[in-house]
């Protein structure tokens, strides 16, 4: 068989292949042949659409290898991910914005229709009932108007405290009818020329001491003490100072004896207690009586000292060892009961028992909100 010489262009006259039609062939590229004849043709894919073999590496369903026919027509190019993050990135975006604003709208939806809701009130609109009896805005701005000037009895703040001193008062007047206890007029003008109160406010002063003692659980009684800083604070004061505290540490013990004495014998509290300085002056800026210190009780207050002072069982400012002792169940009216020294005062104080009550709500306090919480219906907030 003859070689025949490598051509670079087609032959003017190509010799066909066996099996197919003459087709024209694109030439190779020049690097591609190698000098020993015609380059292999590689066959056309074949017409019939039944027939399908593999693509080939540069077909369109491997677009990123270019074969040189052409852009694919059948699959869009893939997206960068770099896009599709910022895709995400927007959509958060639009959430974040999208969601406080419609809870915003939201609320300012209710705060509209609360507003909406909201009465316009009168001097004839009724703010509350008491055992089923209406009491109005007028009623209330009558009650503002006994402390306040009438300017003030109009505003919101003046006719809160108001209301609540309206509430109180028919408690009070209920639960008086109820235990059949009243105020005199004797004893309501002592009062007020005594305090300088109303005639109505010293009426629901002695009132609610009345109903205090029928329904809270309390003591009455005198006493008479000195009080000096705890241990733990005299450790803490000047040389001075702790000086002046062992003074009263040592007068202190006689002093006691004395008022112990006097006080189970009836004496009066304010006369005994001027003798125990007398006896003890390093005492004369530390002793009390009823709680009010001996150096610097004035005239009206001394008209005080001649009845036993009120102590509710919750809300007496007593240490819990001080009030397990006056409050205890054996203790008994007239007796005469020593605090001793404490965590809470390096001195001493004597208690005379006049008047005790072991039932009832732990204050006065606690007595009223229960009252209320049963009593008050209808209530419209100010």
């Amino acid at each position: 068989m003859d070689v025949n010489p490598v051509q670079n262009s087609p032959s003017p006259n190509p010799v066909p292949p066996p099996i197919t039609p003459p087709t024209p062939v694109a030439p190779l590229p020049p690097s591609t042949s190698s000098g020993l004849g015609p380059p292999p043709v590689t066959p056309p894919a074949s017409p019939n659409p039944l027939s399908f073999s593999p693509p080939p590496p540069s077909s369109p369903l491997n677009p990123s290898i270019n074969s040189g026919l052409g852009p694919p027509a059948s699959l869009p190019p893939e997206k960068p991910k770099s896009h599709k993050k910022l895709i995400a990135l927007g959509l958060l975006l639009i959430l974040a914005i999208a969601l406080p604003l419609t809870v915003f709208v939201s609320r300012q939806q209710q705060v509209i229709e609360q507003e909406a809701e909201e009465p316009q009130l009168t001097p004839e609109t009724i703010m509350f009932e008491i055992n089923g009896e209406p009491f109005s805005l007028q009623n209330i701005i009558e009650v503002a108007k006994e402390q306040y000037s009438e300017t003030d009895a109009g505003t919101k703040e003046v006719q809160k405290i108001a209301k609540d001193i309206l509430i109180e008062r028919e408690i009070l007047d209920l639960t008086g009818s109820e235990l059949g206890v009243s105020v005199s007029s004797e004893e309501r003008a002592a009062l007020v020329e005594a305090s300088g109160l109303s005639e109505n406010e010293a009426y629901y002063e002695l009132l609610r001491e009345k109903v205090a003692l029928a329904k809270v659980r309390y003591i009455k009684a005198f006493s008479i003490g000195y009080w000096v800083p705890p241990p733990r604070f005299i450790t803490e004061q000047t040389t001075e100072d702790k000086e002046r505290s062992q003074e009263q540490l040592d007068a202190g013990p006689s002093a006691i004896d004395q008022a112990e004495s006097g006080l189970k014998r009836n004496q009066n509290p304010l006369t005994l207690a001027r003798s125990i300085v007398s006896n003890s002056p390093a005492l004369s800026d530390s002793l009390s009586v009823n709680g009010y210190k001996l150096d610097s009780i004035t005239e009206d207050e001394q008209d005080l000292l001649s009845d036993p002072e009120f102590y509710e069982y919750n809300d007496s400012n007593f240490d819990d060892a001080t009030r397990n002792a006056l409050f205890a169940q054996n203790v008994s009216e007239r007796q005469v009961i020593k605090i001793p020294a404490n965590d809470s005062n390096g001195g001493e104080v004597v208690y005379k028992i006049v008047e005790k009550s072991d039932t009832g709500a732990g204050s006065y306090v606690e007595w009223l909100k229960s009252q209320r919480d049963s009593l008050v219906t209808k209530e419209i907030p100010l």
